[in-house]
C-alpha cells in the first residue's frame, strides 16, 4: 500500500463524512484497513493471504509475533487484539446489513480511524526495519 493510495482514501472519507455518507465513509476504511493488514502480512512472509479472510490473516499475524521478535515489534499483542475486536464487530454489522440499516456506522467509523493509526505506525515500522 502506498502514501498516495491511503491519503487519496483518507480524503474519500472526509468527503464521505463531510457530505453525511456515514456508511460509505465506513466501508472506505474497512477496506483501508485489510488493504494495510494485507501489506503487513505480506512484509512478514505470510504466504498465500490474498484468499484468506482478515481474521485469519490477524490469527497468522498473532502466531507469527508469538514466534517472531520482527513480527512482535511490528505488530504488538495488544494492537492484534483490538484489531479482533473491531473486526468481530465489523462482522455483526455485515450481518446486520441484510436485515435493517445499521445505526452504528458512525461509531465503527471512528473506531476504524483508530485501528487505521495503529496499522499505519505498524506498516511504517515494517518498511523501517526492511
Amino acid at each position: 500500500m502506498k502514501k498516495p493510495d491511503i491519503k487519496r482514501s483518507l480524503k474519500r472519507v472526509e468527503d464521505c463524512v463531510k457530505d453525511g455518507y456515514h456508511m460509505e465513509a465506513f466501508l472506505v476504511m474497512y477496506h483501508l484497513n485489510i488493504s494495510i493488514i494485507h501489506h503487513i502480512a505480506h512484509g512478514l512472509g505470510i504466504k498465500n493471504y490474498s484468499g484468506m479472510k482478515p481474521k485469519e490473516i490477524l490469527g497468522r499475524l498473532d502466531n507469527l509475533a508469538k514466534t517472531s521478535a520482527l513480527a512482535k515489534g511490528v505488530i504488538g499483542g495488544k494492537n492484534l487484539k483490538s484489531m479482533k475486536g473491531w473486526l468481530k464487530k465489523t462482522d455483526v454489522y455485515f450481518k446486520g446489513l441484510r436485515l435493517k440499516k445499521p445505526a452504528n456506522s458512525r461509531v465503527l467509523l471512528h473506531e476504524g480511524e483508530k485501528i487505521f493509526l495503529l496499522l499505519n505506525i505498524s506498516s511504517t515500522k515494517l518498511s523501517a526495519r526492511k
